[in-house]
């Protein structure tokens, strides 16, 4: 596999070829955020399933016809204030897809009978929202952790509805305008003569939409306040937790790695894990327990999660439990042991990306949004390998101090609450 970055000043393009690869695979990203506004918010809501809902002399049924036909796939998404058009075809149609992608983005039609189905739709959506304690727990924590303006914000479900009755297509077709406007971010896999193909179709995009001024982000990450967030969700059977706090450092600090490393050793996937070897395996308290670092960009700072659930009955002896493993990493640290093993497991997770060309992308491409080059990208999992305990132990020791830490839960909540608000004040 031979991989490539070339930026220019209107776009960067990155690849992985090889004259063996029969699909091609593409990411073509624009960061927009500048700024929430809960009517912002509703028509990005509404904006992806617009742009596939007809294009030039395609209406909705017939474009759709027109893709499945060729076996292939395009998907469009806007999440945490970046949009993201994937494709996924075969190399011997890729060329008509390439035709289509250029069609819905210089075309698109954001015709008024659709809007009124999609409103329906992404309302139905969000309606149906309202009862993922999960997702309400994560959301709840992020907005105790940014400003409202922040891309990790999320708005209320009825403020959101209201705001989207009232989104017109003039509203869509600014907001394309915006997204075709910025910066693009292309990374693709495919043999070079289809790589070749598509930087030529974004060539002809880009010709139509020139590159205007750069958008200003507004990032609003606040101080920790360690507090105790709840949602009485009482049709649930368990209490959905998302515990964490905010991280004043970017994806380019150096303690990023050993802050990341000592998150896997605490809550990684794996049954090594402190907290899944004894909260869940030893203790039998949860049926599933992680900790990991989110959302540390180029020039934003991230945080960190730990996600679980407990049944009423179990939860304080759960959140006790998951409080006396974040404690113990925090005044202790790992042990040599740990080190190895989980560099190890790290060593083993970069391989298996290696195994399959869509994780070589995806990894790729994650990268490339945050503006790495190759050798910048090769350096920071180098750091990895040279990684030292005391070097995880002092980034445990500043930023997992368990009393910044925000306890959000959405589920059954009434009858132990106040065991809950007990709990709160032994830890904060």
């Amino acid at each position: 596999m031979k991989y490539n970055i070339i930026e220019t000043t209107d776009t960067s393009f990155a690849t992985i070829s090889d004259p063996g690869l029969e699909t091609v695979i593409a990411y073509f990203s624009v960061d927009i955020h500048d700024g929430k506004t809960v009517t912002k918010r509703a028509v990005e809501f509404l904006y992806a399933d617009m742009l596939m809902s007809g294009a030039g002399k395609y209406n909705r049924a017939e474009f759709l016809d027109t893709l499945n036909g060729l076996g292939a796939n395009i998907t469009v998404g806007i999440s945490d204030g970046v949009c993201t058009l994937s494709i996924r075809a075969r190399k011997d149609v890729a060329k008509k897809v390439f035709a289509l992608t250029e069609t819905i983005l210089l075309s698109p039609h954001f015709d008024g009978d659709e809007l009124k189905r999609v409103k329906q739709t992404v309302t139905n959506a969000i309606i149906e929202n309202k009862e993922n304690a999960r997702a309400l727990a994560h959301q709840q924590l992020r907005n105790s952790l940014y400003g409202a303006e922040d891309r990790r914000f999320t708005f209320k479900e009825d403020a959101l509805i209201e705001a989207i009755k009232k989104v017109t297509p003039k509203d869509l077709k600014t907001l394309h305008k915006r997204i075709m406007g910025q910066f693009f971010t292309c990374s693709v896999a495919a043999e070079q003569g289809v790589a070749e193909e598509l930087k030529k179709t974004l060539r002809k995009i880009r010709k139509n939409y020139p590159l205007e001024e750069a958008l200003f982000g507004i990032h609003q990450q606040l101080p920790p306040v360690p507090r105790l967030i709840t949602k009485e969700m009482p049709s649930k059977q368990n209490i959905e937790f998302s515990i964490g706090t905010p991280v004043p450092i970017t994806l380019h600090h150096p303690d990023f790695i050993p802050l990341i490393f000592g998150l896997l050793v605490l809550g990684g996937p794996l049954f090594a894990s402190r907290l899944m070897s004894t909260v869940r395996e030893k203790e039998g308290l949860t049926y599933g327990i992680s900790a990991d670092g989110q959302t540390f960009l180029n020039e934003e700072q991230g945080y960190i999660r730990i996600g679980t659930f407990f049944s009423p009955d179990n939860t304080i002896k759960g959140l006790s439990s998951t409080f006396r493993e974040i404690k113990a990493l925090n005044e202790k640290g790992i042990s040599q042991a740990e080190l190895e093993q989980f560099k190890v497991i790290f060593e083993t997770k970069q391989t298996l990306i290696g195994d399959s060309i869509s994780r070589q992308l995806s990894d790729l491409h994650s990268y490339h949004m945050q503006k790495f080059s190759l050798e910048e990208i090769a350096l920071h999992k180098a750091k990895i390998k040279k990684l030292t305990a005391e070097e995880v132990n002092s980034a445990m020791k500043l930023y997992l101090d368990p009393a910044t830490l925000i306890i959000s839960a959405v589920g059954p909540i009434k009858a132990i609450k106040k065991d809950l608000e007990a709990f709160m004040k032994t830890v904060a």
